[in-house]
């Protein structure tokens, strides 16, 4: 099956239409997520501001982890002035991990709470979850590129 997605932006003319083949993805044990993770180099990418930031890192991520058919998430995290873009997987033991794609390390998202220990005052307002199985995560993806 095929889904189709249509982007349209009548004052900015763009238009943009993409025939995506149906995912097939399901949600990992811990044991199947950590052996991924540690497979995936995404995580030694340069981070080069402007061109490879934290959304590209988790978008790869994502992608990476539909091919060997396992559901992540790319997660849009939002601070009071700017966004950051980490990676989720909802696991079938343990629950909705998340992850750090630039370091491959577990961080703990809480709106009202700290992103990392020790980043002080850098408290999370808002989350958004895209579904590398869903087409909403195709959207998020194309906004960065």
């Amino acid at each position: 099956m095929i889904n189709t997605i249509w982007i349209v932006v009548l004052a900015g003319l763009m238009f943009l239409r993409a025939n995506l083949p149906e995912a097939v993805s399901e949600n990992p044990t811990w044991d199947e997520m950590i052996y991924f993770l540690n497979q995936d180099h995404t995580n030694w990418n340069e981070y080069v501001d402007g061109d490879y930031t934290c959304r590209h890192f988790a978008c790869d991520v994502c992608k990476a982890a539909l091919q060997q058919e396992l559901r992540c998430a790319f997660v849009h995290v939002n601070f009071r002035y700017f966004a950051h873009a980490a990676v989720a997987f909802e696991t079938t033991d343990q629950g909705l991990i998340y992850f750090e794609p630039q370091a491959d390390r577990r961080v703990k998202i809480e709106v009202g709470h700290e992103y990392w220990s020790w980043t002080v005052g850098l408290i999370v307002e808002s989350t958004h979850l895209y579904w590398n199985d869903d087409l909403t995560f195709e959207i998020a993806c194309i906004k960065q590129e």
